[in-house]
């Protein structure tokens, strides 16, 4: 039996987890950003900053702290 064209190699699929975004841990998230626990759960919550469940545990990506970060930046004013 020959390989099927649509199967990817394992350095394909390698090359895709590398291009992915990093995902953080609350505590990590929390560190960066100087949020409390609570405080992140509840943005997570009401979906102020993007999240991804695995299970019960929740992960931020590293994007989506840039992306909030970025955001919230107010300007220089000149």
């Amino acid at each position: 039996m020959g390989l099927n064209n649509d199967v990817c190699s394992f350095d394909d699929k390698m090359e895709s987890v590398s291009r992915m975004d990093r995902l953080l841990s609350i505590k990590e998230a929390m560190e960066i950003l100087g949020l409390g626990r609570a405080t992140l759960y509840e943005m997570c919550r009401t979906r102020q900053i993007k999240q991804v469940r695995v299970g019960r545990r929740v992960l931020i990506p590293e994007s989506a702290v840039k992306e909030f970060v970025s955001s919230r930046t107010v300007p220089v004013m000149e």
